[in-house]
């Protein structure tokens, strides 16, 4: 089993995290359709490999991580604390003993220690930074992610207008926020209140981050 998430450095929008199992012989055939962590994949790409991908298995699980709990989990350990708990969850919920994660952190040393203290000894880990560049099962597992995460946005951008990609780099996302500010709208509920583009922002505006 494979297991990565998308949306961590994003303000806008949840962390999603995703697990998948599949067997060797269909990663091999997914690995020749172009199966490759997906941000080196074209939307259109990671959608038909998403598609490609749950036509193979039933072995998915798939957590959102919501703004709200990732602003309440701000202290020690932070988000590697919150993430590691939905990796094991998912872990345990398909019950697969082989475990592959992309890991944060220098080395991924410390996100390993936290993900195999919650796992126990039953579990066979391996915790790497860029695992889904070298790992098929967690590339698919980054797909899943992925696909998950942008149709989470567009359902928000259906209703709130364009939000852009939710990160902080993205001028859309920054001209979103800012035009809440400038009408003295606080945050969305969809925005970690927490993250610093957030404080910025609202607060060069003086509107209060918990604001409706």
């Amino acid at each position: 089993m494979g297991i990565d998430e998308a949306g961590r450095g994003s303000v806008l929008g949840p962390l999603v995290v995703a697990g998948v199992a599949l067997s060797e012989s269909d990663l091999e055939e997914l690995v020749r359709m172009g199966l490759d962590d997906s941000k080196k994949l074209t939307p259109r790409t990671r959608e038909i490999l998403a598609g490609e991908i749950r036509s193979r298995t039933s072995a998915i699980e798939v957590r959102l991580l919501q703004p709200a709990a990732i602003d309440g989990c701000r202290g020690e350990g932070g988000l590697d604390v919150l993430e590691a708990g939905a990796m094991a969850a998912i872990a345990r919920e398909l019950a697969i003993r082989r475990v592959i994660v992309d890991a944060p952190g220098p080395g991924g040393r410390l996100f390993r220690e936290r993900l195999s203290q919650r796992l126990g000894r039953d579990y066979s880990l391996t915790a790497e930074n860029k695992a889904d560049e070298r790992y098929p099962v967690v590339s698919a597992a980054s797909v899943l992610a992925k696909t998950v995460r942008d149709a989470e946005i567009r359902d928000l951008s259906r209703v709130h207008g364009e939000i852009g990609s939710g990160y902080p780099s993205d001028p859309a996302t920054l001209a979103f926020l800012e035009s809440r500010a400038r009408a003295g709208q606080g945050p969305p509920d969809f925005a970690r209140r927490s993250w610093a583009t957030v404080r910025r922002i609202f607060g060069s505006h003086q509107v209060g981050i918990f604001s409706g």
